[in-house]
């Protein structure tokens, strides 16, 4: 399965918020911990994990220093399972929690089309256009926040063609 590297932009410059983001969306979670801020042990002595919301996803909060801006950094290690959009709601909807707006996002090197298709499906229900699903996709996930996203340039479809 192809491996997406996506960030998700936060309007707030605080790592602190984007790795708390982070524990909450990646599958391995955290740690359990009692009211004393104690690790949790099983029976057997290992450490007690509460699991994330989002599964087949790895991440963690880092600032972006060239943007001052806090980001959750995110590996999608298998979009069918948890796609781009999926993780970007997720994020918008935890972040909402703790009163901080997520501002856009951006894949990091290529995509596969697949992906951008399932989200431009989710925010354009009933549009069938490949190109409309894909803008559709891009202006949704704020994907040229920092950059224009070219689809010819960051779809591994489209490099390959």
């Amino acid at each position: 399965m192809f491996l997406i590297a996506y960030n998700v932009n936060l309007q707030t410059d605080k790592q602190e918020i984007a790795h708390e983001l982070a524990l909450r969306i990646r599958e391995s979670g955290r740690v359990k911990k009692d009211g004393r801020g104690n690790v949790v042990v099983d029976a057997l002595g290992h450490k007690v994990m509460i699991p994330g919301t989002l599964k087949a996803l790895k991440a963690m909060g880092v600032f972006l220093e060239a943007h001052h801006i806090a980001q959750v950094s995110i590996n999608l290690v298998n979009y069918q399972v948890t796609p781009p959009h999926v993780a970007f709601e997720e994020v918008k909807r935890q972040a909402a929690d703790l009163g901080v707006a997520v501002t856009g996002s951006e894949i990091v090197g290529l995509t596969p089309r697949e992906a951008l298709l399932m989200a431009g499906r989710y925010y354009a229900p009933g549009v069938t256009e490949e190109a409309r699903l894909i803008d559709a996709a891009v202006e949704h996930l704020g994907l040229s926040q920092f950059d224009r996203f070219d689809p010819a340039r960051k779809i591994i479809e489209f490099q390959l063609s």
